[in-house]
């Protein structure tokens, strides 16, 4: 099983990402939203109920809340059984094929996968590599659900969205080893495809 997890705080993008879901038996679409965050439409709303793939969490929290939200679906995970995958689905970006069909060469395995990010022009913006701050993303890493019993999403507050990331991947990282990490040169995560949000990564790597 490949539980996709999102954080939503723009409601506006997600009948986008909806559709770039895979439309297998073998994926769960995790989404937590605050209370207080616009309520969805009726119209997706009842879209997202009646499809077998999709949970939808409202929680009481602030909207945020990252940790409070994130761990909120890492429990719900956990409840499901921890021999699947996890990904991470921003709340502005489509999920690509490319990120299932890894997946699919890994779920016999118990790794940390993290593979190539491009921009929305489909220049690479993160290549895979170790973790280092400024240099990963929530959105371009993959890996067994049986971690998230040893580490949740860190319940800090940092200057910049990066160094959570790489606070929570790295701890992934050390608990599994380079020896099951892996890197591929594939492009399994689009940056802000929706935002209109100007990229704060000062360079792009190639």
């Amino acid at each position: 099983m490949l539980h996709i997890c999102t954080i939503m705080s723009r409601p506006e993008y997600l009948l986008s990402i909806y559709y770039s879901i895979p439309e297998n038996a073998d994926v769960v679409w995790h989404i937590a939203k605050s209370r207080y965050t616009p309520d969805l439409a009726d119209g997706m709303k009842s879209i997202l109920r009646s499809d077998k793939r999709v949970r939808l969490y409202e929680i009481e929290c602030e909207d945020t809340n990252t940790p409070c939200k994130m761990n909120y679906i890492f429990h719900k995970i956990m409840e499901c059984g921890v021999d699947s995958y996890f990904c991470i689905q921003d709340d502005d970006s489509v999920f690509l094929p490319e990120m299932y069909e890894v997946y699919q060469e890994y779920k016999d395995k118990q790794m940390l996968v993290v593979g190539k990010q491009v921009d929305k022009e489909g220049r690479t913006r993160l290549q895979p590599s170790m973790p280092c701050p400024g240099a990963i993303d929530t959105g371009n890493f993959l890996c067994h659900s049986g971690v998230l019993v040893h580490e949740p999403w860190p319940n800090k507050h940092w200057s910049s969205e990066y160094y959570v990331d790489y606070e929570f991947i790295n701890a992934i990282y050390k608990r599994y080893g380079v020896r099951n990490t892996d890197l591929v040169d594939r492009a399994i995560s689009i940056y802000n495809k929706m935002s209109t949000k100007p990229d704060t990564l000062d360079y792009i790597r190639e």
